[in-house]
């Protein structure tokens, strides 16, 4: 099988170049005319956030936005092995931790919490996409027959939660999809999500035409490990089919590079940040 960076590896070779400083504790430094807002990354992981925001599912949509600013940050992705389903996998991967100014309420924004984002493209052409979130170093799955469609946003966050996706297309910048066949999701109904802080590095690249204002960027090491258990989602982002068969999803501890997010909103914009 080809492991590659989601749809895209020869044209992030640069970006990975320039910005890989960004994880290893020195300070990038690029050509004022680099604009990591084109990444080819940044942008699926921009047409992934309205896919899911389209679909209702918030949580996942503003995930896959702090996702693509980690990009535009210069994240490196590493290696995560997963065992999907019962077989080993590489794929690539970052965590996204997030804080929010102490002006910002916990009435308008989501709490504290980490993301890990992680995704591999196969010879068959189906694009494998594991998204994971925890409030705390390790918290258990959150059933979605505990939540509902009018459960307050915050509820979201309350416990870790897990969605897989499988697509056979590239997205459009407004998510749509052009696929050969429907997506497939999977939400996780039980097991445990570990995502744990284990160093800090130096800030972030940030290009002198940068243009996600608002978010500060350091980069971080995290300590990651997960076992899942998943079901066919039939509606998201929480209808669950419990007769489907099963998916597990788990990985053993290992270091994975990450980015901690310093917010001045409550919503930020993948493209833009709080401007």
């Amino acid at each position: 099988m080809t492991h590659i960076r989601f749809m895209y590896r020869t044209s992030l070779a640069l970006a990975v170049a320039l910005t890989a400083a960004c994880v290893d504790g020195t300070p990038a430094s690029a050509p004022s005319t680099f604009d990591q807002t084109e990444d080819p990354l940044a942008l699926t992981f921009d047409a992934l956030s309205a896919q899911s925001e389209a679909s209702g599912d918030r949580a996942r949509s503003e995930g896959f936005a702090y996702a693509a600013i980690a990009v535009r940050r210069g994240i490196v992705p590493s290696r995560i092995d997963i065992i999907n389903n019962g077989t080993q996998e590489a794929f690539d991967g970052f965590v996204s931790a997030l804080e929010w100014d102490p002006t910002i309420t916990d009435q308008l924004r989501a709490p504290n919490h980490r993301n890990m984002i992680a995704w591999r493209r196969t010879n068959d052409g189906v694009t494998r996409i594991l998204s994971l979130t925890t409030p705390l170093d390790s918290a258990p799955i959150l059933h979605p027959l505990s939540l509902s469609a009018t459960s307050p946003y915050a509820a979201f966050f309350a416990a870790a939660t897990a969605q897989y996706q499988e697509t056979t297309a590239a997205l459009s910048a407004t998510g749509q999809s052009n696929a050969t066949k429907p997506d497939l999701f999977w939400g996780g109904v039980g097991g445990y999500v570990k995502i744990r802080e284990v160093s800090r590095g130096a800030s972030c690249f940030s290009p002198a035409n940068d243009r996600v204002s608002g978010v500060t960027c350091q980069a971080a090491r995290y300590a990651v490990q997960f076992d899942v258990d998943m079901h066919l989602l039939t509606k998201r982002p929480i209808t669950v089919d419990l007769a489907s068969a099963r998916r597990t999803m788990a990985a053993r501890e290992q270091t994975v590079n990450g980015v901690r997010l310093g917010l001045s909103c409550a919503r930020v914009a993948s493209t833009r940040g709080c401007g």
